[in-house]
């Protein structure tokens, strides 16, 4: 049985905030609109910080900017809570958290505009480490941490067959810290619409193979290889034998 959702409402919901990963109370909560502003405009010290963190990276030094990133402060994009647990959900925000990472500067300039021209997109930016995009999908509000595995089940299928991209796994936690970064640029779209997770469902392993069979067949039909072939010449009989 699938979980039962709500409607979504909230166009500009509310999220969590903590002081740093190590944190599992609450800060103050924050809109989707107030992050993409803090995104954009981090105060000093933390723009300081994320900047010091991306130098750690290039220079070759990952542990340290693991450990700079870590102390950085953090949203729940996928909801309120009580505190940082699954269990503490106080209200789903119809978000899934969207990270992509590891990228190219080709790939990044690909993602990027691939990811701000998504209708279901509301926010998307530069991840900290700033080869990665990190940002939220507008899904139905799900009722609990299995509607949220439900939704993110169906994001995976959707970016991998209309983006070609792969989610990470991680966006499955209903808790999942996003951290925040730096990019003025970041993208905002409060007007983004709900992905239909029934559509993009994970399919069967009947409904793969049957996806398999029709690309080999539509390739095959591609290099005229599906083309019937032509009617077989009439086989001539030897009267002479025949009569015989």
């Amino acid at each position: 049985m699938r979980a039962e959702r709500k409607e979504q409402m909230n166009t500009d919901p509310t999220i969590s905030t903590f002081p740093s990963a190590k944190d599992t109370a609450c800060g103050p909560a924050v809109t989707i609109s107030q992050l993409a502003e803090m995104v954009r405009n981090p105060e000093p010290d933390i723009k300081a910080k994320i900047k010091g963190a991306r130098e750690h990276l290039a220079g070759g030094r990952k542990k340290k900017f693991d450990s700079i990133k870590r102390t950085l402060p953090a949203v729940t994009l996928s909801g309120s809570f009580f505190e940082r647990n699954a269990d503490s959900l106080e209200e789903h925000s119809g978000l899934l958290s969207v990270d992509v990472d590891k990228l190219t500067d080709a790939g990044m300039t690909d993602a990027w505009g691939e990811l701000t021209a998504d209708p279901h997109v509301v926010i998307a930016f530069r991840s900290p480490s700033g080869n990665g995009i990190k940002g939220a999908l507008r899904v139905p509000v799900a009722e609990d941490g299995t509607g949220h595995l439900e939704a993110f089940q169906a994001a995976e299928r959707y970016f991998e067959e209309v983006h070609g991209l792969l989610l990470d796994k991680s966006g499955k936690d209903v808790c999942r810290l996003c951290f925040l970064s730096h990019d003025p640029e970041a993208h905002l779209n409060l007007e983004a619409v709900a992905l239909d997770i029934d559509q993009w469902r994970p399919l069967s392993v009947d409904e793969k193979e049957a996806a398999r069979i029709r690309e080999l067949l539509e390739a095959a039909s591609f290099k005229g290889l599906a083309t019937p072939p032509p009617n077989e010449p009439p086989i001539l009989t030897n009267d002479r034998e025949d009569n015989l």
